[in-house]
């Protein structure tokens, strides 16, 4: 089992990355407001999750062995938190189509149903 762990090194990397990554998230949104100020937050969460999906790929399918952990999971997965996923389903799509589909469909509803859910338990009234 220990040998499937990862190592100090990589959970470091992780760290780093998600940490630069969440604030590229932050910094996108700030520079986006200050260039268009009435700019709906949606667009921002869309425009952050489509082009960290497209370098997720981009990153995997040219990276090699240097597509690290502290540039998928850490990096991006902070800037998105949906690149992450995305490159996940489409591996289990290549072996399974049709549970890639139900992944792909079932996930976001259960995480939406989830996070209402956890609202409500949390005493969030709106």
């Amino acid at each position: 089992m220990r040998e499937h762990l990862p190592s100090g090194q990589v959970l470091l990397g992780v760290g780093i990355g998600g940490a630069l990554g969440g604030a590229a998230r932050v910094g996108a949104g700030l520079l986006a407001a200050s260039w268009v100020p009435d700019l709906p937050v949606w667009v921002v969460l869309v425009a952050v999750n489509v082009v960290g999906s497209f370098a997720m790929g981009l990153l995997v399918a040219r990276g090699g062995a240097w597509a690290a952990p502290a540039l998928t999971t850490g990096l991006l997965g902070g800037f998105t938190s949906f690149s992450g996923w995305v490159l996940d389903v489409m591996r289990l799509a290549e072996s399974s189509p049709l549970l890639g589909l139900l992944v792909l469909v079932g996930v976001p509803v259960a995480a939406v149903a989830a996070c209402a859910v956890g609202l409500v338990a949390g005493g969030e009234t709106t």
